[in-house]
């Protein structure tokens, strides 16, 4: 797998342009890129040779602007979203004007589960009709693993199951669970551990699976750390976690895991396996976090890395090639 640079997102020299927290990339039909910048609430625009354009949003609670870290970010044919909290969303041009908000109400139906305290938002993509939200379960509540949310807010269908990893304190806990969408509308869903993978269409009927038997894999171990305020928590981590799941312009994808057992020099082994459309393995890649943190791939198969340059992080932009290795 060879990355060869094509440009650079971000840099420090280019004033107003320059990345404080990179986290979420899109490109839209026209070559452009679109870069949050959480740290300072706001999504950036750039040209596809890495030309500063514009910035939209900021931190506060009214029309267009972030109570929280604008942390997700998808893109539709003509016009993006992004999350203003935990329960709002709000809907840009491309041009960056404030169009409007969404805030997800109640899910009823499924016990505890509530869309208006989803501390564990994860990712956030489109399907023509809705929105599709991974979710993290309140404690000792097992939920559905997709939740498709109308326009109002609400939920419209749940389908799929997040992974149980185990019990702390009689509370059982989950593991992660994101979504990704492909080109022909096929949602990919995936828990953080074990290694598999879900299919399912816009109704949320699975249509395949993929899995492997990954030999960095195990199963998590609970772990306890102290938080800022001095408190201990546990919960379990994987020694080896899917990380993302990302499309290729043929049908045929990439999954990247890392491997938290791997420290060496600063850094982290991370791996991505390659697979045909039809979900058959074919080769890995084993790379640093470090080095070849892909983030997105656009359609026209060009893979967006977060990286640095002077300590300054950056996104690049990459020509993305598979050898055999």
């Amino acid at each position: 797998m060879l990355l060869t640079e094509v440009a650079v997102y971000g840099d420090i020299g280019i004033g107003e342009g320059y990345l404080t927290t990179p986290d979420n990339v899109v490109v839209d039909a026209a070559g452009h890129v679109y870069i949050t910048d959480s740290r300072e609430y706001c999504i950036k625009k750039y040209s596809a040779d890495g030309t500063f354009l514009g910035r939209f949003g900021s931190q506060g609670q009214g029309p267009g602007e972030c109570i929280a870290q604008p942390f997700l970010l998808t893109l539709t044919n003509d016009s993006l979203l992004c999350t203003a909290s935990l329960i709002e969303i709000h809907l840009f041009t491309l041009d960056g004007e404030f169009v409007r908000g969404y805030t997800l109400t109640t899910m009823t139906g499924y016990g505890s589960i509530v869309i208006s305290s989803l501390a564990g938002l994860q990712y956030l993509y489109i399907t023509r009709a809705a929105y599709v939200i991974t979710a993290s379960s309140p404690p000792g509540v097992s939920p559905p693993g997709l939740l498709r949310i109308n326009e109002r807010g609400k939920v419209d269908t749940a389908f799929g199951s997040m992974q149980p990893l185990g019990t702390i304190d009689g509370t059982v806990q989950f593991a992660d669970h994101l979504v990704t969408r492909f080109s022909d509308s096929t949602l990919a869903a995936w828990n953080s551990y074990p290694y598999r993978i879900l299919f399912y269409d816009e109704a949320g009927r699975l249509v395949r699976r993929v899995t492997r038997d990954h030999e960095r894999f195990s199963a998590p171990a609970v772990r306890t750390h102290t938080d800022g305020s001095g408190a201990r928590q546990s919960r379990y981590i994987a020694g080896c976690q899917m990380y993302a799941v990302l499309p290729l312009p043929d049908g045929s994808f990439l999954v990247s895991s890392v491997d938290w057992n791997s420290f060496h020099e600063g850094t982290w082994d991370i791996i991505y396996d390659l697979y045909d459309a039809g979900g058959r393995f074919l080769q890995a890649f084993l790379r640093t976090l470090e080095t070849c943190e892909i983030r997105y791939i656009d359609q026209k198969g060009f893979a967006y890395t977060l990286s640095s340059r002077d300590d300054q992080p950056v996104i690049i932009k990459n020509r993305l090639d598979f050898v055999c290795e």
